[in-house]
């Protein structure tokens, strides 16, 4: 073997040695662990949220049909119609319908002209104040209901002498209340009754008697009753007052001869009116265009009817 193939030998051979120990210390060195991947955290189980109930608005009872309620009203049914600005300041007045005491009342102005005297002034005012007077009572009797089909100004288009009767009532109303301004301008309080010789009804209700009898000046009770007067209670049924109501039974039967009816607000102005020992009978529902008819059970009906064929009972209506 020559010497440069021997010395090549001899080199290999020495950088074998070498590696072999470093390939072993390689090879037993531990292999790193691979880095922990951290596991996601379980998410908590969803805790089901209680549905927020359903919010209930409070049943309102229902408005009565006065609507307003003024102090001075007490527990007298009022039913305001219209207004008008009274010349005392900046008040409004409302002209009403007083069905406890069966009367209209409205104002009237009548502002004093510019020229003349005082007394002329005065004069030409209070003319002007009773034909306004005149013309809102007008307004407000065309707007009474007569029964559960009609109001007033129903029958008075399509019949030219109910117009000329109702007219003839207007024209007779009462002035109940006079105040006169420095300036001469004057305000009048005009009362028109809606039963009795000279009312409303004998001009629109065909079997009005003349005068009528309402529950605050009923014939007293006949030895025959035991009871003093008859109540219904109509609150919540939506029934409203008028002139010519009717009575029935929900099977339909109705009463042969209208009574004496009175309307008021509340349960103490009926014991007022009906006496110590009323029948208390609840209405089931109104009927009617103008939900004036009431509708009693049949039992109540029949005991009403036995009651008041004995005469002398008044109904007073709660609405």
């Amino acid at each position: 073997m020559p010497a440069r193939s021997r010395l090549a030998s001899l080199i290999a051979a020495s950088l074998l040695g070498f590696q072999a120990p470093a390939l072993a210390r390689e090879t037993n060195r531990p292999k790193p662990k691979p880095a922990a991947v951290a596991k996601p955290k379980p998410k908590p189980p969803a805790v089901a949220k209680p549905k927020p109930k359903p919010t209930v608005a409070p049943k309102k009872a229902p408005t009565p049909i006065p609507g307003l309620r003024t102090q001075e009203s007490g527990d007298a049914l009022v039913e305001p119609v219209g207004s008008t600005p009274e010349l005392q300041g900046d008040n409004q007045y409302t002209n009403t319908i007083n069905w406890t005491k069966r009367v209209v009342t409205v104002l009237g102005i009548g502002i004093a002209p510019d020229r003349g005297t005082l007394a002329t002034r005065k004069t030409l005012a209070r003319s002007y104040a009773l034909e306004d007077g005149l013309r809102q009572l007008s307004e407000v009797v065309d707007k009474v209901r007569v029964n559960a089909d009609a109001y007033v100004r129903d029958l008075t288009v399509a019949e030219d002498d109910v117009r000329a009767k109702v007219n003839q009532r207007i024209r007779a109303a009462r002035i109940i209340d006079t105040h006169v301004l420095p300036d001469g301008s004057v305000e009048l309080k005009l009362q028109m009754s809606l039963f009795g010789k000279d009312g409303l009804a004998g001009a629109v209700v065909r079997d009005e008697p003349s005068p009528i009898q309402y529950a605050a000046d009923a014939t007293p009770s006949l030895p025959a009753s035991q009871y003093s007067g008859i109540i219904l209670d109509a609150r919540g049924t939506g029934a409203q007052p008028a002139l010519a109501p009717q009575i029935r039974s929900v099977a339909g039967s109705g009463l042969v001869d209208r009574p004496s009816v009175a309307y008021v607000h509340t349960r103490e102005g009926a014991s007022d009116l009906a006496g110590d020992k009323p029948l208390v009978f609840k209405v089931k529902r109104a009927a009617g265009l103008t939900k004036s008819d009431l509708l009693t059970e049949s039992p109540d009906f029949a005991k009403m009817k036995d009651a008041l064929s004995k005469g002398g009972l008044s109904v007073v209506i709660i609405i």
